[in-house]
């Protein structure tokens, strides 16, 4: 098995079901005798060590689906999406000697065959505690910084959250009261993780039997209260100043009317979710308070050289993010680090691009090991494909006072088109006639500037999407494309959502 020259993620493909690859040394079953499992056990973890640092450590090969940290024991367990992938990530760790925090972790496979979580449907109803309008929240696997906000977004589906607060004790943990116990109830039957994110939600009921909130701040809000100072002796009426937020008497939250920008979500979203709101309305925080432990780069391999260029690949993953900056690798020409403006956009990329067909070949996407990219001594000779980038200065999809961050699609067969008003449905047939012929098109009947066209596959989408993204048409408009969450239906005038 191959290692891409940035170290992320295996090279080669899975191997046949039932087979694992086996590096010198490396007992099939591991040494400590557990057979092959979706789950690998950690030891050796430094005093303190995070999810945070253990999912950047054990993303290295391939994507992971869950993560729980045994604070005070050194200990952890990483869960990846099948068998196979746990086998190729455990020979991969095993090639060369994992650090964290200066110390060397070891890697073996888990008797646990999936990581359960305390509020899972398996779990008894005793072991939730005492039904109370109080709940208590643990979270695992957390790639972004949470925060009041988020919290409250996905709490407040299930009812009316009165008081949230944050604390910290074996990791990161929060007190969410509701209006009603049947409130508190629905919420522990439902809520499981950060909608469109890898990160776990841990839920019971507290034995608290109220909750008091003197501050209005990053640690605790009353949404019942919102003139609380957000510290003692600071003037009432601006609670959230240390978010950089404003909240006005009687507003239930704190997200801006007007997201400054986005930062993106961790994670397939199948559309906008709350957290992908919150986080839009946060882009303005400092960077310190604002970014996760992964890192700004991806590493992507798999590409079809012939076929794809640095302006193919910008398009296709600003998709998910601002790009700044692209560079092929000159040892591999199918693997390309891509640096976004931020470690969220990066998560997008990665949890929506990694295995996506494009030009028929696989793309492999995972956080690079590297905070950035190192722009080449020279450029190329003139007519030679260009090797690097720099688009720093360059439109991007994504500023202050866009409202499309917060609907992040997955990779779909069926693309939205947007500033089409002077182009006639042949012009726009015409130009998708050369990645299929006869491909669907249907203008939107209440907005003439915005339609679907719908193509055969994932693959020949995202390949028009590329290319046609940012074409200026006659009139001297610039197209924009995307994925869409919506799809025709019947026949070409009916659309209807997926």
């Amino acid at each position: 098995m191959n290692q891409g020259s940035d170290g992320g993620y295996p090279m080669q493909g899975m191997p046949p079901q039932g087979q694992f690859p086996v590096y010198p040394g490396t007992p099939p079953h591991g040494t400590g005798g557990a057979p092959p499992s979706k789950v690998l056990h950690i030891r050796g973890l430094p005093d303190g060590a995070s999810e945070y640092e253990v999912s950047a450590l054990a993303a290295q090969a391939g994507q992971i689906v869950n993560v729980f940290v045994l604070h005070g024991k050194r200990q952890a367990f990483v869960e990846y999406p099948t068998v196979e992938a746990a086998a190729n990530a455990l020979a991969f760790l095993r090639s060369t000697p994992q650090m964290l925090q200066g110390r060397p972790c070891y890697f073996d496979f888990s008797r646990r065959t999936e990581i359960m979580h305390p509020n899972s449907p398996s779990m008894p109803p005793e072991e939730l505690g005492a039904p109370s309008r109080i709940l208590h929240l643990q979270f695992s696997n957390p790639i972004f910084p949470i925060m009041i906000e988020h919290i409250h977004a996905v709490c407040s589906r299930h009812g009316n959250v009165l008081r949230v607060v944050l604390f910290e004790k074996a990791g990161l943990k929060a007190l969410v009261e509701f209006g009603t116990l049947d409130e508190a109830t629905r919420a522990v039957r439902n809520i499981d993780c950060f909608e469109g994110t890898p990160t776990k939600i841990l839920c019971k009921y507290s034995s608290l039997e109220s909750l008091h909130v003197s501050f209005n701040n990053d640690k605790s809000r009353d949404f019942t209260r919102p003139w609380l100072p957000a510290s003692a002796g600071a003037p009432p009426g601006s609670p959230a100043v240390a978010l950089g937020h404003s909240m006005a008497p009687g507003t239930p939250g704190v997200i801006p009317q007007t997201p400054p920008s986005f930062v993106g979500t961790p994670g397939a979203a199948m559309g906008m979710s709350p957290v992908s709101a919150v986080l839009a309305a946060q882009y303005n925080l400092p960077v310190h308070a604002a970014q996760p432990r992964n890192s700004p780069v991806v590493i992507v391999d798999g590409l079809a050289e012939e076929f794809v260029t640095i302006p193919l690949l910008f398009n296709l993953f600003e998709v998910y993010g601002n790009v700044l900056e692209i560079k092929f690798m000159h040892s591999k020409p199918d693997t390309a680090l891509i640096r976004y403006e931020n470690p969220y956009f990066a998560s997008q990329a990665v949890a929506n691009l990694n295995g996506m067909s494009f030009f028929g070949k696989k793309l492999r996407v995972n956080f690079s090991k590297h905070g950035g990219i190192t722009a080449p001594p020279r450029q190329p000779a003139p007519g030679a494909k260009a090797m690097y980038a720099d688009f720093s200065t360059s439109k991007h999809r994504y500023n202050a006072s866009s409202k499309d961050v917060l609907a992040m699609p997955a990779p779909a067969s069926t693309l939205h088109l947007m500033n089409i008003q002077t182009l006639s449905d042949t012009d726009v047939m015409q130009l998708f006639e050369k990645f299929e012929p006869g491909a669907r098109f249907s203008r939107f009947e209440t907005n003439a500037n915005m339609g679907l066209v719908e193509l055969s596959s994932i693959d020949v989408a995202a390949q028009a999407l590329a290319a046609l993204h940012w074409t200026r048409t006659a009139s001297g408009h610039l197209l924009r494309v995307s994925f869409a969450r919506a799809r025709i239906q019947g026949d070409r005038n009916a659309m209807g959502v997926e």
